[in-house]
């Protein structure tokens, strides 16, 4: 059984408030171009969205494992709110930027974290909460694709787009999102002191539990590898000729065949099995990339992208479902805490020793490098949870 209601409110609101923050990754982005600043700025800018969250997942995690998932979308929403008036009001000059920053990512991680916990309370067994996790990714990719549109659209053919109106944009957007999360239902007193009273895993046997360190470095992986994609196929383009409208339309395969594979995936997942499914769509997205980083003609890169989004949209989806699966009940927002902390390093850090490959070995060797890895990373969870 699925809990329709609560669904619905929590896709409403995974899809605002995706479109939110990726639009606000990206307007501040092109605000530190505006301001004159060196590139690397840009990813200190970014790495400050990390440090916060470092040190506050485990709390983070605990609080939403009291039972508190609904209470702690709308503190996100709060949160999200005021960085975008902060960014509005302010003069949004470097200062600003590193100290709102450093909170939004406080902020997403507070939504994400609540968001895939209500995907768990929407559900009743483990079949409804596949197709529940499907939807919701659905939703989140859906924003993360609204966003940046929103951007190219009122930056037209400028350079820089208006930052300012963008912030203001996001503030707006930041309240519809503070208004979705007050309409999502609160557990009952009653469940959350039955999720008070479960037993409170300590964080080094979450860490020792068969599977899970493992689980997280493949998430870590997969969402690194939608990264870099985004970053370095332009870059892998400008090397080897390609257009760049090919450069866009490759990109926007991968996009769309990223949502398509997780509206098949609650299907997928009771065909295969959740490990093969894993190992699987992994190895896919490997293949892909492998392809990628030879140089082929058009017609195959075509393929080989939609190959690579379709299997890293399904192991993105997988990252999440299979934490929850293998946590005790009383340690899932932790474990999904951590997760989403562990991408963003990833995210922040990963990127870093990209640029030094790219310098050594051009664009190919990032994508041939985070094909093994992903390969690597899918044998692992074979050889941990293969006999499962």
């Amino acid at each position: 059984m699925i809990d329709y209601s609560l669904l619905s409110i929590l896709c409403m609101h995974a899809v605002v408030s995706q479109i939110v923050y990726s639009m606000l990754r990206v307007t501040i982005s092109y605000r530190t171009i505006e301001l004159g600043l060196s590139p690397i700025w840009v990813g200190i800018i970014t790495g400050a969205s990390a440090v916060l969250p470092m040190l506050l997942a485990v709390s983070i995690g605990r609080f939403v494992d009291r039972g508190y998932d609904a209470l702690t979308a709308r503190v996100g929403s709060v949160v999200i709110l005021a960085c975008c008036l902060g960014y509005r009001l302010s003069s949004a000059e470097l200062g600003e930027l590193l100290f709102f920053t450093a909170f939004l990512g406080v902020g997403h991680t507070l939504q994400m974290v609540s968001q895939q916990m209500l995907c768990v309370r929407a559900s009743s067994n483990d079949v409804s909460r596949e197709s529940v996790f499907g939807h919701y990714m659905v939703c989140a990719a859906v924003g993360q694709g609204v966003g940046p549109l929103i951007v190219g659209w009122l930056g037209g053919a400028q350079r820089i787009p208006p930052t300012q109106l963008l912030f203001a944009i996001a503030v707006a957007l930041a309240i519809v999102s503070l208004v979705i999360s007050l309409r999502i239902k609160a557990r009952e007193r009653s469940s959350r002191a039955v999720a008070a009273q479960q037993r409170k895993v300590p964080l080094p046997e979450l860490l020792r539990t068969r599977g899970v360190p493992t689980l997280m470095i493949a998430s870590v992986i997969t969402v690194t590898a939608q990264d870099l994609i985004v970053i370095y196929l332009p870059v892998l383009g400008a090397q080897r000729g390609i257009e760049v409208a090919h450069v866009g339309t490759l990109l926007m395969i991968r996009s769309i065949s990223s949502v398509v594979s997780r509206l098949f995936y609650p299907a997928m997942i009771r065909a295969v099995g959740r490990v093969p499914l894993t190992v699987g769509t992994m190895a896919a997205a490997a293949a892909g990339l492998v392809v990628l980083a030879s140089p082929m003609p058009l017609p195959v890169l075509y393929v080989a992208m939609a190959v690579t989004g379709f299997g890293l949209g399904i192991a993105a989806t997988l990252s999440i479902s299979n934490m929850v699966d293998i946590t005790p009940p009383g340690a899932r927002g932790l474990a999904l805490s951590l997760r989403i902390t562990g991408n963003r390093v990833g995210q922040v850090s990963l990127p870093i020793v990209a640029g030094i490959v790219a310098a050594a070995m051009g664009a190919g060797g990032i994508f041939a490098i985070m094909a093994v890895t992903l390969a690597a990373s899918a044998a692992s969870v074979h050889v941990v949870r293969g006999k499962e």
